[in-house]
C-alpha cells in the first residue's frame, strides 16, 4: 500500500535522465524513492493513489504506480499518450495530449471513472503551448510562448479571461488558495536547468511575489501552504526543505535536510512536516 504523506518526481545528483517517483514521510522527515529507472516526468496523487506520465520507448504515457515501484494502466483508462496528469478524489483523471487535430491539437482533458467519459476541457495552438491545470471555481491556466519565445500565463474562466506575462525560465506551477505557485529556473543549456525560486502570482490582479533560492514542490491540501526545496551548490550538499505560507511567503520555514535531490513537482497528501 502506498501511504504517505508526500510524493514527488525527482533525480539523484548525476541521473537527470532517470526522474522517479520519490516518497516523503513527515516527523521525522524521511524520503524513499518509490520507482527506479521510470523516466516519469510528472505525476499526481492522491492517498494511497498515484498517477504518473512516464517515458515508454520515449513516449510519455500515463500509468498508475503500484506498490512495488511498477507502473500498470488506470483501470478503465489504459496507459494513453498524455502529459501532466492531476488526480481528483474520486479518481477523476486531467491529463494533457496532444491529439486533437488541426491548429487546436494540444487539450486539456478530464477523464470519469465513473462513465467513462473523456471531456475536453480547454486545448490550444501546439505552436505556443507549454501547459494548462486548474484552478479553483472551474477557472483553468494555459501556460504559453508567444512567438518572441516570451513566456506568459492565461486565467481562463471567472468574470473574464486574463493574461499576465511570465520570467524566462518559468516552469512548474500549481495552483493554491490565494496563488498560483510558478517554479523559475536559471536557463543555462544543460539538461536539468538549476531551480532558482518560487514566483508566486495573484491570478485576479497580476500581482507577483518572488521568494529567492527556495522552488515549489507542491501546496497544502487546503491550498494555503507551499512545500518547497533548496538546493545547495556545493557537490554533493543535501537537499534542504521548507514550507512557505502564503499569509506570510517570505517566511519560509526550514523543515529538515534530505540527501540531494533534484525535485520538479509533486503532490503534498496529508499532514505537515515540522522542525
Amino acid at each position: 500500500m502506498l501511504d504517505f504523506d508526500a510524493y514527488a518526481v525527482g533525480s539523484e545528483a548525476g541521473q537527470p535522465s532517470n526522474s522517479d517517483v520519490y516518497a516523503f514521510r513527515f516527523n521525522p522527515l524521511r524520503v524513499y524513492r518509490i520507482t527506479k529507472d521510470k523516466r516519469v516526468s510528472t505525476m499526481s496523487a492522491k492517498e494511497g493513489q498515484i498517477v504518473v506520465a512516464a517515458a515508454d520507448d520515449q513516449v510519455d504515457q500515463l500509468g498508475r504506480v503500484l506498490p512495488d515501484g511498477s507502473i500498470a494502466p488506470v483501470d478503465g483508462l489504459g496507459r494513453p499518450h498524455a502529459f501532466n496528469p492531476e488526480l481528483l478524489p474520486d479518481g477523476t483523471v486531467r491529463f494533457e495530449d496532444n491529439n486533437g487535430g488541426g491548429a487546436n491539437d494540444s487539450r486539456y482533458l478530464q477523464w470519469d471513472p465513473r462513465t467513462g467519459r473523456q471531456t475536453v476541457l480547454a486545448q490550444a495552438p501546439t505552436t505556443d503551448y507549454i501547459g494548462f491545470g486548474a484552478g479553483p471555481e472551474g477557472r483553468f491556466y494555459h501556460v504559453f510562448e508567444d512567438a518572441s519565445d516570451d513566456r506568459g500565463i492565461k486565467i481562463l474562466g471567472g468574470d473574464r479571461d486574463r493574461a499576465y506575462p511570465l520570467p524566462a525560465g518559468a516552469g512548474f506551477t500549481a495552483w493554491g488558495t490565494e496563488f498560483i505557485a510558478v517554479g523559475l529556473r536559471k536557463e543555462t543549456g544543460a539538461s536539468v536547468i538549476p531551480a532558482v525560486g518560487t514566483l508566486l502570482l495573484d491570478p485576479d490582479t497580476g500581482k507577483t511575489i518572488r521568494i529567492d533560492d527556495w522552488s515549489p514542490i507542491a501546496w497544502s491540501p487546503d491550498g494555503t501552504k507551499l512545500f518547497v526545496q533548496r538546493t545547495g551548490t556545493a557537490a554533493g550538499a543535501p537537499s534542504e526543505l521548507g514550507v512557505l505560507e502564503a499569509a506570510d511567503p517570505q517566511a519560509v520555514r526550514s523543515v529538515g535536510t534530505i540527501p540531494y535531490l533534484e525535485i520538479y513537482g509533486g503532490s503534498w497528501v496529508r499532514g505537515e512536516p515540522t522542525a
